[in-house]
């Protein structure tokens, strides 16, 4: 009904504006958010005021908007690309204001802010215990809000724009397309339900197991939301076996794709999952990083001395994998094994899931094409083709999955470079891994990136590294390309001689 009045307002707004619909959304929600998070845990002493005072500003805000402005028609994938952009930017700069207001330097709270709603979960809170828990539950509820968020923006909407899947590089790119229908409004909201529900079956869960209720509400809204976000110092490395396999269940689960489980809930079976060959390859994959990680430890002279142990690595490997990044106590494991589980935080978890990362899904395209191209080597007169499901992959999808692929190594090597460049905390092999987390969006989990002091350079770096790595690198790509921004005039111009 809410959601309903919401649309009323914004139907008879007497302009039309995408960008500028959908930023009232966010301001309105963001504001709404916050006021009920601090209205029930209370706000930190002294920032009542200025907490309130930034929500009820948002609110407006974003009503006024919403009043204003109306979503048209038909939008331009151009358009769709920009406000997808400034939304990140815009609930990053809202979910700073608690922060700002528990005096953190401005570069420092957009940073907790940032890292919250990519869900990277890297936080520069020192001594956690000291940390009110209103603010506590608001670093959560970012990373949960950023988790559903994505799922939801490239699930649904960036489809719509030619931009998601297999016409990730459709020439069409300025083709108008629908956009915010109806129907895909309901789908974002029951996809929202199932969300919820996954989290609160955690947090029951949890609790069941004899973690603290708000632990474990906190916990698992880092968890589906693989932000990796945690409300004590170490506390992962004190939770017990129990609870550690409970997240750890859930973290496969919040890798998985978000669409196969919500079709194999409303049919009310298990086919949707046996169909779903990501899926598989997923499972193998982590398999292989436990079995892989487990091997390298136990060469270089790790103790594996119970099965708690055993247990931890097999925690930590999926943490890495599935892009949560949970803090783990792996500082003294083996060069080699810390190398390799940089090279695991790069890939990520299924498409259409919260985890960051290439996804499984590009990384069997290009060992496919890789396999390929070897055969053809070796027989050259034979033919082979990517077959899923029996069709035919179209050429345009894997050679976009070797570009990403790609562009992902080379913004986190520039990245890493311009982290040395900025600091001498770091040698080039840290920087190399504070990029690698940031960009893959796997977060503290990575050599335990956690309350460290960067400076605001540096903050400002992986800030962008975030927002490059949550926007699957491809659009933040097209957007730094001058042919985005001439297309955009052309654009322009176009509307302008044929109004």
């Amino acid at each position: 009904m809410f959601n309903e009045l919401l649309r009323g307002i914004s139907f008879k707004a007497p302009f039309e504006s995408f960008p500028l619909h959908v930023s009232g959304y966010v301001l309105f929600g963001m504001g709404l958010l916050m006021a009920v998070c601090f209205a029930v845990m209370g706000c930190p002493d002294g920032t009542s005021v200025k907490i309130g005072l930034g929500a009820g500003i948002m609110i407006c805000a974003g009503l006024g908007l919403l009043v204003t402005f109306r979503s048209p028609e038909k939008v331009l994938p151009l358009k769709g690309i920009i406000t997808v952009s400034i939304v990140l930017f815009l609930a990053s700069l809202c979910g700073a204001v608690p922060y700002l207001a528990y005096d953190l330097p401005f570069m420092s709270a957009f940073f907790e802010s940032m890292s919250g709603l990519t869900t990277t979960g890297i936080t520069g809170l020192d001594d956690l215990s000291t940390v009110p828990r209103s603010i506590l539950l608001w670093r959560s509820l970012t990373g949960w809000v950023g988790g559903i968020g994505f799922i939801c923006i490239f699930t649904l909407f960036m489809s719509s724009f030619g931009l998601g899947g297999r016409y990730l590089f459709s020439s069409d790119l300025l083709s108008y397309s629908r956009i915010f229908t109806n129907r895909m409004k309901s789908l974002a909201l029951r996809f929202a339900v199932l969300y919820v529900a996954i989290t609160v079956v955690q947090s029951v869960l949890l609790t069941v197991v004899g973690t603290p209720f708000f632990d474990s509400l906190c916990l698992s809204m880092s968890t589906v939301s693989t932000t990796g976000f945690a409300v004590a110092d170490n506390e992962i490395v004190s939770l017990s076996m129990a609870s550690k396999a409970v997240i750890a269940v859930f973290m496969v689960i919040a890798a998985t794709n978000f669409i196969t489980a919500y079709t194999a809930i409303v049919k009310r079976s298990i086919q949707p999952f046996k169909e779903d060959k990501e899926l598989k390859y997923l499972f193998i994959w982590l398999v292989t990083v436990v079995i892989a990680l487990t091997v390298i430890l136990y060469r270089s002279g790790f103790e594996f001395d119970s099965f708690d142990s055993f247990f931890d690595v097999l925690f930590y490997a999926l943490s890495v994998a599935t892009t949560t990044g949970f803090v783990a106590e792996y500082v003294n494991w083996a060069d080699t094994a810390v190398l390799f589980l940089s090279v695991v935080a790069l890939i990520g978890g299924c498409s259409n899931s919260a985890s960051g990362g290439l996804k499984i899904d590009r990384l069997r395209m290009i060992v496919r094409m890789t396999l390929i191209v070897v055969r053809n080597a070796t027989s050259p007169n034979r033919v082979y083709s990517i077959n899923d499901s029996g069709a035919e992959e179209e050429r345009d999808v894997v050679y976009s999955s070797i570009i990403i692929a790609v562009m992902f190594l080379i913004i986190a090597a520039i990245g890493a470079g311009a982290i040395s460049i900025l600091t001498n905390q770091f040698n080039f092999s840290d920087s190399i891994a504070l990029s690698i987390a940031s960009l893959s969006t796997v977060g503290s989990g990575l050599f335990e990136l956690t309350a460290i002091e960067l400076g605001p350079w540096v903050e400002l770096v992986l800030c962008i590294l975030m927002w490059i790595g949550r926007l699957e690198v491809i659009l933040a790509v097209i957007i730094l390309t001058p042919g985005f921004w001439n297309s955009w005039i052309l654009s322009r111009r176009r509307k302008i001689t044929n109004p």
